[in-house]
């Protein structure tokens, strides 16, 4: 029979109450000491700020469906093999949206931004009153670079994916469900950077998708007029040219516009308030399972007069 139950096993409340608040001070000394010691943990951390930016699709379904004619003359095409990887249903917007969170897209876009790396593994904080970026002086150096420089391939690609992990954990991607509005936000140390990236994030993508559609329009067209030249039958031969005709527009389309897929909604601006981190929340949620697991140690333990 435990301490906490009688004879016919109900639980004596009386008892759990009495074992906490015989040991009352210790459990609350023990709780304001490691909510202190987490606050002024947290105090340490340097302050995050969140830049964001509000975009919206440049595109319809009609431009992007399959080179913007209809489902019987798309499922004519595929049987005469003829594939478009955009597909009948697919929107290219939603595609760079699957693209923009994938790991070698984060590696490709630090790769071309080789001064953005240091910026996630070896930052340290941002001075308010200089506005510069503070590193770890360990690590990396803005007048020497870095203290031990990469040696071999393989160092080099540690790094690399080391700015990949600190990339995708300060970048939030966002759509919105009744809208064709994407929200990006990247958090940083320098409101500055934050803001940079976001910027260079739009051209990436718009950049990289428009190039993908130009050289499938490309090597579309080439094939579709190859196709064109050798049918005989007439029928099949329109539907090339009139394949081929869409994908030439598709190609224009593509060359011409420099927000191919999404363009800004609002303006990208430099925050000035910290989103983070969240000292107060973490500290009373720490402070909080403390008290808790003090309390539960409390009744393990028993009250002090169960052996009376």
């Amino acid at each position: 029979m435990s301490i906490y139950t009688d004879e016919e096993g109900i639980i004596n409340v009386s008892a759990i109450i009495a074992s906490i608040s015989q040991r009352a001070v210790p459990i609350l000394v023990v709780t304001l000491a490691i909510s202190a010691a987490t606050f002024g943990w947290m105090l340490m951390l340097p302050e995050q700020y969140q830049a964001e930016v509000h975009l919206i699709s440049t595109n319809n379904d009609e431009q992007l469906s399959f080179g913007g004619v209809g489902g019987d003359l798309g499922g004519i095409a595929s049987l005469a093999g003829f594939d478009s990887r955009l597909g009948s249903d697919s929107r290219l917007d939603r595609l760079a949206l699957d693209v923009i969170q994938t790991h070698s897209f984060a590696a490709d876009f630090l790769s071309n931004q080789p001064s953005l790396i240091p910026l996630l593994i070896a930052i340290q904080g941002w001075d308010l009153e200089s506005s510069t970026v503070e590193f770890d002086d360990s690590l990396y150096s803005p007048d020497t670079g870095w203290v031990n420089e990469p040696i071999t391939e393989i160092k080099k690609l540690e790094q690399l994916w080391s700015a990949v992990y600190q990339f995708e954990k300060r970048l939030e991607v966002t759509e919105s469900s009744t809208t064709n509005m994407v929200t990006l936000a990247f958090e940083h140390e320098s409101p500055s950077v934050a803001a940079n990236v976001l910027e260079q994030l739009q051209l990436k993508i718009n950049s990289q998708m428009r190039e993908s559609v130009i050289q499938d329009s490309k090597r579309n067209i080439e094939y579709l007029t190859e196709e064109a030249t050798n049918t005989s039958v007439a029928d099949l031969k329109a539907v090339f040219y009139r394949l081929i005709e869409e994908q030439t527009k598709t190609l224009m389309l593509a060359s011409s516009s420099r927000e191919f897929v999404f363009k800004k909604a609002t303006p990208i601006l430099m925050p000035v308030s910290p989103s983070g981190p969240p000292r107060v929340l973490v500290t009373i949620i720490l402070g909080f399972m403390t008290l808790l697991l003090s309390c539960l140690v409390a009744v393990i333990v028993g009250p002090r007069n169960a052996a009376q």
